[in-house]
């Protein structure tokens, strides 16, 4: 295993939705954080997390827009998962089955993926750091 603790596979790493607005809000570059600590992996988002940016788009919400640009324009892998019901459960479902890491700041996400065993990273706007929850 590489000092990435992510071996020699490429292991996806995959952006809830809130994570999205950390460049806008934070002016913090977490995708370049992310792939510089993670260099074996793939940035992916679901497909449901830009219909949730395109509904604060319509709500009048502007970073929702930049944060739906950041995602196509660095060419982030976009996969629909079928079979859950809500955005955390879906996120939850393809990070165990692919062993993705899961990147958010949403605290209770984390505690679910803990339980299940699943590796989550958050970013600490304090720090300005990506880290291992």
């Amino acid at each position: 295993m590489g000092a990435d603790g992510l071996g020699k596979n490429r292991t996806e790493i995959i952006l809830d939705t809130n994570i999205l607005f950390v460049p806008i809000r934070d002016k913090f570059d977490i995708f370049s954080e992310i792939r510089y600590n993670y260099p074996n992996s793939e940035l992916v988002v679901l497909k449901e997390s830009l219909n949730e940016l395109e509904k604060l788009e319509k709500n009048g919400i502007t970073e929702a827009v930049m944060a739906k640009e950041n995602v196509l324009k660095l060419g982030i892998k976009i996969i629909d998962v079928i079979g859950e019901k809500d955005v955390d459960s879906k996120i939850l479902s393809y990070a165990k089955k692919q062993n993705a890491f899961i990147v958010t700041g949403d605290k209770i996400l984390r505690e679910r993926a803990k339980k299940e065993g699943l590796t989550c990273l958050a970013f600490y706007k304090s720090r300005k750091k990506i880290v291992v929850t």
